[in-house]
């Protein structure tokens, strides 16, 4: 890979210097962990998901590259507020928007991806944490408590349940080492969860969850944006971190220099 010198004299390789470009597929030449970025920009990416992956899981991803960093904007899930603490809870305006936050959650966080979509060289984007080959799929299903807990009546049906949306990108990522983003930022997963507290009884809050990725440690977290608790009453949150796209490579892209490291990264170009 790279650049050849050649010396042409009557057809003779002996004199002039002439500069070869040798290209190959980044479907071929491309690796799960190695590091990239477009021979017209700065940012570089990592290498999510490769020929390799794709034969050996039966999948059909494509190749797929992952921001090193958090994106700087923004996204903020639950009540609007961009409050952490309880400050609206039991509050019926608060707990709509809450509720209508965390049910479009993984359409809203899809959609923010769409912005970093480069055309030219990618086909799809995607938030992290989303199914790979189907980002905006979800469970189809509205959360309804077992009846040994009744303060959840009022909520029952409008409130969606949670999803494994999450586990193949962050296995990928804890097997690749790279779940930390390279900004040290915390980012959200296009998943959400429901967890029921223990122990479980007639008094147990239920938490509904957007998942993220903690800045300092890479590890998954369960940060709710709402809970219900006894009093069948609703007490709401709201956090703001960005994401890291995900995107697919188009078919045409190519290799033309670079090592895969960090240092050097593969130069893609079309």
């Amino acid at each position: 890979m790279g650049e050849y010198k050649i010396k042409l004299v009557n057809g003779d390789i002996q004199s002039e210097e002439i500069s070869i470009k040798a290209t190959a597929l980044a479907s071929t030449k491309l690796k799960a962990g190695d590091c990239v970025k477009y021979i017209d920009g700065t940012d570089k990416s990592i290498v999510l998901y490769d020929k390799k992956y794709n034969t050996e899981n039966g999948t059909n991803y494509g190749i797929q590259i992952i921001t090193q960093n958090t994106t700087t904007a923004k996204v903020e899930i639950g009540n609007g507020t961009g409050a952490a603490a309880n400050n609206l809870a039991y509050n019926n305006a608060s707990a709509t928007a809450t509720k209508n936050s965390y049910n479009s959650a993984i359409k809203r966080l899809n959609d923010e991806a769409q912005k970093y979509l480069n055309t030219k060289y990618e086909s799809s984007i995607r938030c992290v944490g989303s199914v790979p080959d189907n980002p905006y799929s979800e469970s189809a299903n509205m959360y309804v408590a077992e009846s040994k807990y009744p303060h959840m009546s009022n909520y029952n049906g409008t409130i969606k349940d949670g999803d494994t949306n999450r586990e193949i990108d962050y296995q990928q990522m804890k097997n690749l080492v790279i779940a930390k983003s390279a900004n040290d930022q915390t980012y959200w997963l296009a998943s959400r969860g429901v967890w029921v507290q223990y122990p479980e009884n007639s008094t147990t809050a239920i938490y509904f969850i957007v998942y993220n990725v903690w800045e300092d440690t890479g590890e998954i977290n369960d940060r709710n944006i709402c809970y219900v608790t006894s009093n069948s009453l609703i007490n709401t949150r709201s956090y703001s971190w960005g994401i890291r796209p995900v995107s697919t490579l188009k078919p045409e892209v190519k290799v033309s220099g670079g090592k895969g490291t960090s240092e050097e990264p593969y130069i893609l170009e079309i």
